[in-house]
């Protein structure tokens, strides 16, 4: 990010990529992309250096299709895959995770079956400049709760 909450142009540099590959001494790095990467050649520099591509969904209408594509896009590559529910409402229960990842599977897509839930913590403390692992703020938490989760997840999936 550039500071001002924007994407910074080195963020869609596709040579920034190659840093990743020279950093030593490290079992898992996690680059968190931009949430469209279409026409740029970011995506295809990061998945060249990825061993596992783990893909948000927020299943919203308009996030179907650029998932979908996100999705093939790995494949086409190699790239082992698969998509974790994001913006999960707390308070409307479990249904509309549990069409998520039916959709998901209707569609042949990998997922996790953990989520993320949506609190309003994870933009304070974006905000404050706080990453969510040390944020103190109301719901942290369980905001980390389900980010260590995912993370497990991860770990367990990767090949």
């Amino acid at each position: 990010m550039n500071g001002k909450g924007g994407v910074g142009k080195h963020e869609l540099d596709a040579s920034q990529f190659d840093k990743i590959r020279q950093a030593r001494g490290y079992d898992l790095i996690v680059v968190d992309c931009p949430g469209s990467l279409e026409g740029h050649d970011v995506l295809a520099a990061v998945l060249a250096c990825t061993d596992f591509a783990l893909i948000p969904y927020d299943h919203e209408v308009t996030s179907l299709a650029p998932t979908i594509r996100t999705a093939h896009f790995a494949a086409a590559r190699g790239v082992p895959y698969a998509v974790v529910v994001t913006n999960v409402d707390p308070r409307l229960g479990a249904a509309h995770l549990l069409d998520a990842w039916s959709r998901l599977d209707d569609l042949g897509i990998p997922h996790f079956r953990t989520a993320i839930r949506r609190y309003r913590t994870w933009s304070t403390s974006l905000a404050a400049g706080v990453p969510i692992t040390r944020y103190v703020g109301h719901h942290a938490r369980d905001a980390r709760d389900d980010l260590a989760a995912v993370m497990t997840e991860l770990l367990r999936n990767m090949p």
